[in-house]
This record gives structure tokens, sequence and C-alpha cells, in this order.
């Protein structure tokens, strides 16, 4: 079937941009979604692949407050029935500029007529209004599952897997191109040439003193190949491959840097599933090591300055989703136990891949992802990386006090937010207590006296995203 071919459905034909304006992150059966904050207005921007009415598009929303409210300012609809916009990818550079890949596909049918372009759009207004700017591949062949970076000003780093003889898969080739002028031109195609690799899921960092990483799995063999640039993609060196325990292939790859630190790492697991084996590989300059963290899905990763890796998937066991959360202190020698950032009854996990880890500008992470226990619409949680010790916070709006509390904790909700409910769970997920807040208040008095002394998370809903802390109950 096309779908196990590739990593996506391909079904369309062509689209359309066209302008919408809603007020919020309402949307349907959301497949993927990829987020990410600009560096100089701290506007965030989401793209996200949403089913409805048998048909997809791409929608592209807006939030100037922290993911509290979103505009739907844009979206890529295609013209023709049951067709798809896949693989929404979105960047920033450091002037504050937007951009957004996304795939078009030429010909259906008959498969061995398909063509699969990549497009790429930009905002050069903090993501308010969208252009076309070009096709950095087009009609040759299938590109699939592009992943883009950027820095500077309109500095743009792009890699894919090109299929040139679709339906025909064993010779997917790894693709690396570049722009320095947002887009408008591009540097012809490097194709990476490596004994029996056939590219899939492929992906690309920042990784130590601002090298290029750039990672995929193989559809023929246990390997995680990993490539290496220190002059921003002119010329690249092979670095040992990672390989997947139990001699799984077909992982999809996501290289995990630093430009402050030494040492890079890599998460891999098969697309498109509920429960798969997650990988977690790491390199330092010395020591690889390779070692599967538990069964998951949709796993991403964060390392940060002080050199913690953070790491948060989704999990399904019978009826119960949950989001993980596990960090390593130690480069990946070890994990904490994990923590449940997020629990509901699983209903729909629809056929997707991204969920999207952006470490926030105000020190917070901002989790964009589908939920699976609401028909995989699209939501926001907002947690401490400090979520991990014995208190955390989550920014200055929400304030909660006292830490430690005895039997009452009193919560002041950020200016003029609308709390719906307020949940307590236990570090395993469990829900132990529910209440909703007097409608209009900017306060609430949470009574613990029926909790026994523990650490608990503390969970506030909104209309469009979650708050997330850990409390200590004495």
């Amino acid at each position: 079937m096309l779908k196990n071919q590739l990593l996506l459905v391909l079904i369309f034909t062509t689209g359309l941009l066209s302008a919408q304006d809603i007020s919020s992150l309402q949307t349907g059966s959301i497949v993927e979604l990829e987020s990410v904050q600009s560096k100089v207005s701290n506007t965030f921007v989401t793209a996200s692949m949403e089913r409805y009415d048998g048909k997809t598009r791409v929608l592209i929303h807006r939030s100037i407050d922290n993911a509290y409210s979103w505009n739907l300012v844009d979206s890529i609809i295609p013209y023709a029935e049951n067709s798809e916009v896949p693989d929404p990818v979105v960047t920033c550079d450091d002037a504050g500029h937007f951009y957004l890949v996304v795939m078009r596909v030429r010909d259906t049918i008959p498969l061995d007529l398909l063509t699969v372009d990549l497009e790429l759009y930009r905002s050069l207004d903090d993501g308010a209004s969208w252009e076309f700017v070009n096709a950095p591949h087009a009609s040759d062949g299938v590109a699939d599952y592009p992943q883009l970076i950027s820095k500077g000003e309109g500095e743009l780093y792009l890699v894919y897997s090109y299929l040139p003889d679709f339906p025909f898969v064993d010779d997917s080739r790894l693709v690396f191109m570049k722009s320095v002028n947002g887009g408008l031109s591009w540097t012809p195609r490097h194709e990476f040439q490596t004994n029996n690799l056939s590219s899939i899921g492929p992906d690309i960092a920042w990784g130590p003193d601002e090298k290029i990483i750039v990672t995929t799995g193989n559809r023929n063999d246990n390997l995680i190949y990993s490539y290496t640039s220190e002059d921003f993609g002119n010329n690249w060196l092979d670095t040992p491959a990672f390989e997947i325990p139990n001699n799984e292939t077909s992982h999809i790859s996501k290289p995990v840097g630093n430009p402050a630190l030494n040492s890079y790492s890599v998460l891999s697991h098969h697309a498109h599933e509920d429960n798969t084996p997650i990988v977690y590989h790491a390199y330092d300059g010395s020591l690889r090591i390779s070692q599967v963290l538990g069964q998951g899905a949709y796993a991403q990763a964060y390392l940060t300055d002080d050199g913690k890796q953070h790491i948060i998937y989704n999990k399904k066991q019978g009826s119960n989703y949950t989001i993980n959360y596990i960090v390593s202190e130690d480069n990946g020698l070890s994990f904490s136990s994990p923590i449940v950032l997020y629990s509901g009854e699983f209903n729909n996990s629809e056929l997707g891949e991204y969920q999207s880890l952006v470490y926030g500008n105000d020190g917070l992470f901002y989790l964009s992802f589908c939920d699976w226990a609401d028909n995989s619409s699209a939501k926001t949680l907002i947690f401490s990386p400090s979520i991990s010790n014995t208190e955390s916070e989550v920014g200055e709006e929400l304030k909660v006090y006292p830490i430690p509390a005895y039997s009452d904790l009193q919560i002041e909700f950020p200016n003029g937010h609308k709390v719906e409910t307020i949940r307590v769970f236990d570090l395993n997920g469990r829900l132990l207590k529910e209440v909703q807040p007097v409608t209009n208040s900017s306060q609430h008095l949470l009574d613990l006296s029926g909790l026994p002394p523990a650490m608990y998370l503390l969970q506030l809903m909104e209309e469009n995203r979650y708050l997330v802390r850990k409390i200590i109950k004495r």
C-alpha cells in the first residue's frame, strides 16, 4: 500500500494558500504538527496537518501570549477531494523570520508516475502573514520527510529522503540542500553516498560548535547513519553509525544537539505506531551508546545548556494514554523514572508522527501535541525542566503557595486568564482530585487535606493549553 511505502499518505494534486481568521486553536483531528518560537519577539507559530471532511490541509496558527490564545492566520488547502498536504515543518531564523516546508503531490495514478514536490513558504512580519517562495524540490520523483533548520537571516538547511523510482523504495537517497537568501535560491542537492543506504526518516540539528548534524534511518539494516559538517554543509564527514538493538530496521531518527556542549544524541523509533521501542543513541566524542528507553511513540528530546537530556513520549496501555517525561543527567547513561505529565482515556491516535517540544524563551517547555484522549485535537502543555526536582515553577504568571502545603493550596491564575479545570495527579498519572474554579475568579483555594503527604502534579486546564507543575503535600 502507498501509505506503507511512504511515511505519510500522499494522495493530493494541488493546493492554495488562503487567509482565515479564528480566535483559538480549535482543530479537528491533527495528524502531525510542529511549533517554533521567535527569539526576537517571543511569538509562537504552529503548523499542523489537519484531517477534515475526508481531506487534509495545513493550518498555520500564531500566538503572541505564550500559547494562551491563537489566531489561525493562514492555511494550505488542496483543491482535490480526498487529498492531503503532509509533513509541515517550521523554523525561525535569528532575524525573526518564519519558514514553512510542506510536501506537494503532483500525480497520483498510476503510482509509477507519482511526483512529490517540496514547497517553501515564509513570513517576514512575525508570522502574521505568509507567502509562497518556491519549491526546493520539484518535478523529480518523490521527496519525503523534509526537515528544516535555520540561522542568521535567511540561512536555511534542508534534508529529506529522495525516492527517484517510487513505488520502489530501495533506492531512497538522503539529500541535503541549503539557501542563504531566505529560500529564494538553493544549492544543488547533495546526496550522501553510503553503501546499502535506503534513507527513511532523516533529520537535521545543530551540534557542538555549530556543526550541522544529519541523521537517517535505513530500510536495509539496523543502523542510524550520522554525518556532520563544520562549514555549514559545504563538506561532510561520515561518523560511525549507531546500532538499533534487536536488529530493527526502518527507524526514523531525531538528532539532538546543543552548540554549547560537546556531545549529541539521537532518538529513533518506528513511525506511525502507538507503541514502538524508543531507542536513545548518544555520542560524546569517544563513547557511543544505544539503549531502549521503553515502549512508546512520538518521542521528542531537548538538550539544555546544563547537559541534561529531556525526553517526552506518548504511551498507550489498554484504554489509557499518557505523556511521559524522563531526564538524564549523565549523557544518557541513566534516566529518571517517568513522570506522567498528562493522561486520559485513549480514543484516537490518527496516523502521523510529530509532536513538538520547544524550550521557550522564558525557560519553560512548551509541548504542542495531538491529544489522543480528545480525538487527536491540538493542545499545548507547559511545564518546567525542574519538574523532575522537588519544586517547579510555571512562569511568573501562575502563583501557587505555600510549597510545601499542609492542607490548603492557594492558586492565583494569570491575569485575565480563564481556568476551566484544576486537577491533581500522582506522579504515575492517576487522577486524584478534580475541581472547577468559580467562573471569572482570579484565584482558587484547593483543599489537599484528603491526600497523604507526597509529591503531586498540579494541572490547570485552559481553553488551549495545560499548565503543569509539581507540588508537595506535608
